[in-house]
């Protein structure tokens, strides 16, 4: 597991095993393939759309929630292993911001009434039954704190190589292959 993953954010390059130790990733999680595993072609066609539902979720909200579950179902379908990361992630916030708004336009305030909304059990289940997937999956949230203290470190190393003249547009020329 010492393979090294270019980081263009901050322009170095960090190994797995820095992931692993630093963002709380799990062998668990690296075991489903959620983290540290190579995608093929169809796999990072599958994580564009789950990212365009990010966006689209970004820019304009859920909506009726059409259009995020065709990003979520199309992506996941990229997947072998049902296991994209992000589209499943989406679908807790999608889920999420549809409880939410059912709760809200039936004026339910407490989850021990939750019943007393048409459909919002169901969707609390849903939203039950994806959060758990991800547990099953091993993913884990960075804690706040540690993400911040991550940040300010790559941000740190960037000014280093600011310092030292590198340039974001020099580091580009690692993906291009001249000998074609």
């Amino acid at each position: 597991m010492n393979s090294a993953n270019y980081e263009p954010t901050s322009y170095w390059n960090i190994s797995d095993d820095w992931y692993s130790e630093h963002m709380y990733i799990t062998p668990q999680a690296e075991n489903t393939g959620i983290y540290l595993d190579t995608l093929n072609k169809l796999m990072i066609i599958g994580d564009c759309i789950a990212n365009l539902g990010i966006s689209y979720l970004n820019k304009h909200g859920v909506a009726d929630g059409a259009f995020l579950n065709e990003c979520i179902n199309a992506s996941l379908k990229c997947f072998p292993k049902q296991n994209n990361l992000q589209a499943i992630l989406l679908r807790s916030s999608v889920l999420a911001h549809m409880l939410g708004r059912l709760l809200y336009m039936n004026d339910i305030k407490d989850l021990k009434d939750i019943d007393k909304a048409k459909g919002a059990t169901e969707l609390y289940e849903a939203l039950q039954q994806n959060e758990l997937l991800l547990k099953s999956l091993g993913y884990q949230e960075v804690p706040a704190g540690i993400y911040e203290e991550q940040m300010n470190l790559q941000e740190f190393r960037g000014k280093a190589q600011e310092e030292k003249g590198f340039n974001g547009k020099e580091k580009r020329n690692l993906f291009i292959n001249i000998n074609n």
